[in-house]
């Protein structure tokens, strides 16, 4: 196998990292694997459940960043890893892991791939998802209510408080690394079609599933 390949993801909460992703990596066949860094936040299972609601998940100090670097440098490599799992609603780190073999592309996804030095410079080709505040908003909403147990008003004020601020301090300074940046305001569809294409020019003498 040739050296894997990082592709990463990044943009806003709710942006539509994650969907972009999986799409990816349907498109991809059975060349990729699929690594979320929100699987990789810090867990502290000394503080008390109401302590772990206070702490600011939107800020680049969640994030294990050399857990996750190191990860990234054996799946490089070609071997495996044991990937943590995150519960969003108990805010910890569960017991059990993933074991994850290396493949030809490593698709990974995050709101901090770039902000970070360590993760910045193992990553082949950096994507930053463009939308809308109001848009993320509103898909924060629903994938909340759906998923994580949240009402709408929480996740709202959450939104103001932590993620609005961490967004536009940190996230939003991120597009100057990226080497592409796609709308996902409107048509998932477009966004595929255009990172695909990007992607096949990108990869086209390496990997014939782009041909």
């Amino acid at each position: 196998m040739k050296n894997p390949r990082i592709i990463g993801f990044c943009g806003g909460a709710a942006a539509g990292k994650t969907e972009i992703v999986n799409i990816i990596h349907e498109c991809l066949d059975n060349i990729s694997i699929c690594i979320p860094q929100d699987n990789y936040y810090l867990s502290d299972e000394t503080l008390s459940f109401s302590e772990r609601e206070k702490i600011n998940f939107d800020a680049p100090s969640a994030f294990d960043v050399n857990l996750l670097a190191s990860h990234l440098k054996i799946l490089k490599k070609q071997n495996e890893i044991d990937m943590p799992q995150y519960s969003y609603i108990e805010h910890l780190r569960l017991t059990e892991t993933l074991k994850i073999k290396s493949n030809r592309i490593i698709l990974l996804d995050g709101l901090y791939l770039f902000h970070f030095h360590a993760l910045r410079e193992l990553i082949d080709i950096k994507i930053f998802v463009d939308t809308s505040e109001n848009v993320r908003l509103d898909r924060m909403i629903k994938r909340n209510e759906r998923e994580r147990n949240e009402n709408a008003n929480n996740t709202t004020n959450r939104f103001y408080l932590h993620v609005k601020p961490m967004h536009d301090l940190y996230i939003e300074a991120q597009k100057k690394y990226a080497n592409l940046i796609v709308d996902n305001n409107k048509s998932l569809n477009e966004a595929k079609e255009k990172i695909m294409y990007y992607l096949k020019d990108k990869f086209k003498d390496i990997y014939t599933p782009f041909l």
